[in-house]
Parts: structure tokens; C-alpha cells; sequence
């Protein structure tokens, strides 16, 4: 029974580190060029993607983390 709790924890837990990965080359990518505000709005928009999974997966800690 742990393991089929377990195994879709471990899938959200890959696909918000693979999230925030991406906000984070997003956001470095901005200051280092400020010109491509693209970038910026791509990373709130992940951000605000992993706020979503950490509220769906009931981690409210996180979630207001990653709301401020």
C-alpha cells in the first residue's frame, strides 16, 4: 500500500524539481539580458505552476512559499 502511495508522490516531486529548474534557467536568463522581460514572465508563470502542484499534492507550507 506504501508503494502505491509513494510512486505518484515521487512523480510530483520530479516534475515540480524539473519546474523549478526551468523557473530558475528562466530567471538567469533575464538578468543576464533584462531586455527579454519574456523571461521573467515565464518564470511567475512556473512558479505559479508549482504553486498549483504543491496545493493540489496538500503541501500548503510550500505553496505559500511559492505564492509570496
Amino acid at each position: 500500500m506504501a508503494e502505491l502511495i509513494s510512486q505518484p508522490l515521487a512523480w510530483v516531486s520530479q516534475e515540480l524539481s524539473n519546474t523549478l529548474g526551468e523557473a530558475r534557467l528562466a530567471l538567469e536568463d533575464f538578468v543576464e539580458r533584462p531586455e527579454q522581460s519574456a523571461r521573467l514572465a515565464d518564470c511567475v508563470e512556473l512558479i505559479h505552476q508549482a504553486q498549483g502542484a504543491l496545493r493540489v499534492s496538500e503541501v500548503y507550507g510550500a505553496s505559500l512559499l511559492a505564492e509570496e
